[in-house]
């Protein structure tokens, strides 16, 4: 939707923050009156006061096609934020990616018959199948551990990503965290000039 004061000839209106609205009227680049706009409760109190001062109302077509490029422009800025989210989101699966140790991670099996009979439970087999668990920290973890289950490989290799993942949201809340402190400190920096 356009402004109602856009609908004026030479009438601009700019909203500062924080600040009393004022309307400052210029003719031919001097301050000639300035204009509390809190004082009017309605707009066609605001209209008959531009009307009193000799602003000209811009005719239909001209107001139809600025509501149009305003139209406009509102979508492609959606648009175009919706394509920045679409690039940022396979941005993060990318990084999630290449920040796994080895990429391939296979999906284990959940139930114990189907891990048995994926792989034998004996130390020495278990380090040669390395590749397919993942990785190699891993299979010697548990082989200093003594653990020979690959059940138990597989829970430890989950423990790890979801150590990964915790992280990664801590990281992201004290970074949400940072952010919104820095916005109440701008805030309260315009309130106070």
């Amino acid at each position: 939707m356009i402004k109602w004061s856009n609908r004026y000839q030479d009438v601009q209106i700019k909203f500062i923050p924080h600040k009393p609205a004022i309307l400052t009227i210029s003719v031919d680049g001097e301050e000639t009156e300035k204009v509390d706009l809190e004082v009017f409760k309605t707009r066609l109190e605001l209209h008959n006061l531009f009307v009193e001062k000799g602003f000209l109302r811009k005719n239909e077509d001209e107001i139809r096609a600025m509501k149009n490029s305003y139209a406009e422009e509102k979508k492609t800025l959606r648009v175009r934020a919706m394509k920045n989210s679409y690039a940022e989101e396979k941005k993060k699966k990318a990084l999630l990616r290449h920040a796994l140790p080895n990429k391939k991670v296979p999906v284990l099996a959940t139930n114990n018959k189907d891990v048995k009979g994926a792989m034998p439970s004996s130390g020495n087999n278990v380090v040669g199948k390395s590749a397919v668990l993942g990785s190699n920290k891993i299979v010697e973890d548990a082989m200093i551990m003594g653990i020979s289950e690959v059940n138990t490989l597989a829970s430890l290799s989950s423990s790890y990503l979801f150590q990964f993942f915790g992280m990664l949201v801590i990281g992201f809340i004290a970074y949400r965290q940072r952010a919104k402190i820095a916005s109440l400190c701008n805030k309260r920096q315009d309130r106070t000039e």
